[in-house]
C-alpha cells in the first residue's frame, strides 16, 4: 500500500509592525561666546630724532690724490695747514682728476708742482698771476710754455715780484728745459732737489736774495748751457761737480760770498764761452 505523504503545516509569517519609527533629536552643540582679550597697555612710541648733519668727508678721489702725492713726491709732514703743499693739494681737490688713472697721474704732479710753487713765492702778490687757477689748463698759466705732450717746457717768471723759497717740489718738472726767476726776492737755500731737473739747459737765478752754498746735486744738470746763479747771497767755495755739466758755455757766479780757490774740474769746460766771477765790493 502506497504511503501518503505526511502533511505540513502553514507557516504563518510574524507581523511587520509598521508604525513610524521615532528617531531621537539630534543634541547641537553648545554656543562658545567669543573671547574679547584684555586690552594690551602700550607706551606711546617716541618720534624718531632727525639723523644729526655729517661733517664733509674728502672723497675717495681727494683722498687718494693725497696719498698718491706722499707715495711719488711729498712728505705727509707737508701737509699741515697753512702750507704751501697744504693749499695745493686743496685746489687740487676741488679737481676732477683721478689718480688711480695713468692719463691723469703726470697732470696732477704737474698742476701740483707749480701750485706749490706759487703759494711759497706769495702768488697773490705777483705782478702778474693770470690763468695761474686749477680750474685752467697749465698751459695757459702766465709765464709757461708747454711741448706737444703738454709738458711744461719753460717757466720764465723774471721781475714779477716772486717773494719766498723754491719749493722742492719743483722737481716734479722733469720735462722743464728753461727755469728763469731772475730779478726778484726770492729767499732761502737752493733745494738739492734741483738736481732732478736733468732736462734743464738754463737756470736763470740772478738778483734775487737767495743764500747758503750751491748744492753739489747741481752738477747733475749735465744738459745745462747756461747756469747764472750771480747777484745773491751764495756762500762756501764753488762746488766742484759744476764740471761735470760739460755742455756748460755760460756760467754766472758773481756778486756772491763765495770763497776759496776756482775748481780745476771747469777746465773740463771745453764749450764755455762766457765765465762771470767777481766779487761784491
Amino acid at each position: 500500500p502506497t504511503t501518503p505523504a505526511p502533511t505540513v503545516a502553514p507557516i504563518t509569517p510574524a507581523p511587520i509592525d509598521s508604525s513610524p519609527t521615532t528617531q531621537a533629536p539630534a543634541t547641537a552643540e553648545p554656543t562658545v561666546a567669543p573671547t574679547t582679550p584684555a586690552p594690551v597697555d602700550v607706551a606711546p612710541i617716541a618720534p624718531t630724532p632727525a639723523p644729526a648733519a655729517l661733517e664733509p668727508t674728502p672723497t675717495e678721489s681727494s683722498s687718494s690724490i693725497k696719498d698718491f702725492l706722499i707715495t711719488s713726491l711729498t712728505d705727509s709732514d707737508s701737509f699741515e695747514i697753512g702750507t704751501p703743499q697744504y693749499l695745493a693739494l686743496k685746489e687740487l681737490e676741488t679737481s676732477n682728476l683721478d689718480p688711480s688713472d695713468p692719463s691723469d697721474q703726470g697732470e696732477i704732479l704737474q698742476s701740483y708742482s707749480l701750485k706749490t710753487f706759487y703759494h711759497a713765492t706769495s702768488g697773490d702778490d705777483w705782478n702778474d698771476s693770470s690763468g695761474w687757477s686749477i680750474t685752467e689748463p697749465v698751459c695757459d698759466w702766465f709765464g709757461i710754455t708747454c711741448d706737444v705732450n703738454q709738458q711744461v717746457e719753460s717757466l720764465v717768471l723774471d721781475e714779477n715780484n716772486l717773494g719766498g723759497i723754491i719749493p722742492s717740489e719743483i722737481r716734479a718738472l722733469t720735462s722743464m728745459l728753461t727755469l728763469d726767476l731772475k730779478r726778484n726776492e726770492l729767499t732761502g737755500k737752493l733745494a738739492t732737489q734741483i738736481g732732478k731737473l736733468e732736462s734743464l739747459t738754463e737756470l736763470i737765478l740772478s738778483s734775487n736774495y737767495l743764500t747758503g752754498q750751491v748744492p753739489t746735486e747741481i752738477g747733475k744738470l749735465s744738459s745745462l748751457s747756461r747756469l747764472s746763479t750771480g747777484d745773491n747771497f751764495f756762500f762756501g767755495s764753488i762746488p766742484t761737480e759744476i764740471g761735470e755739466m760739460t755742455k756748460l758755455e755760460a756760467l754766472e757766479l758773481y756778486l756772491n760770498a763765495q770763497t776759496g780757490t776756482f775748481p780745476t774740474q771747469i777746465g773740463a769746460l771745453t764749450n764755455l764761452c762766457e765765465y762771470l766771477v767777481y766779487e761784491k765790493v
